[in-house]
């Protein structure tokens, strides 16, 4: 099905190499920076864990790159992913 939405629309994977574990999730970034997505919800492949991530960041400089913030105890982790 198309996507009618006049917002881009993402297709993210996040794998979990020290677990082993992998979420997956569609995203559409109504937010007003092309390179900035906030709320992204990801849920775990296999299973009914789900991860949120509070946003994140492309790397403009080289979009391999990209760089997030997520929240675990109510305290928030800095994290990297580089496109594979």
């Amino acid at each position: 099905m198309k996507n009618e939405s006049p917002y881009p629309q993402f297709h993210v994977t996040l794998t979990d190499l020290d677990h082993n574990e992998v979420y997956a999730g569609t995203h559409t970034e109504r937010g007003r920076n092309g390179h900035i997505m906030v709320d992204v919800s990801l849920q775990q492949r296999g299973d009914s864990n789900s991860k949120h991530l509070s946003r994140l960041l492309l790397h403009t400089w080289n979009t391999d790159y990209i760089s997030g913030v997520t929240t675990w105890n109510n305290i928030e982790y800095g994290m990297c992913f580089k496109r594979t």
